[in-house]
């Protein structure tokens, strides 16, 4: 069925996703942590149409300083939200 929607609006199915559990022992996300990356991953990868390195810990020299930048705000930027909702329904 989704096959058939996609083909119906011109649009491109961006990958498989873990939706309520995580994989088997021999999945790409045998635990909770790869289950993330791995979405994480996909998410990225069909919305920027490129391929996400497959290691978040091992930049590559080819990063751009801005890139880097941009990941700190951001995850900056997710704490203190976090911290702002868990204060204001605490």
């Amino acid at each position: 069925m989704l096959q058939q929607i996609a083909a119906d609006n011109q649009v491109i199915i961006g990958g498989s996703l873990y939706s309520d559990s995580i994989g088997d022992e021999d999945s790409e996300a045998p635990t909770y942590l790869d289950m993330l990356l791995h979405n994480s991953r996909t998410i990225s990868n069909a919305l920027s149409k490129t391929k996400v390195k497959e290691s978040i810990d091992q930049p590559t020299s080819s990063e751009s300083p801005l890139a880097k930048i941009l990941v700190f705000i951001g995850a900056g930027f997710l704490i203190v939200i976090g911290l702002f909702v868990s204060k204001r329904f605490s």
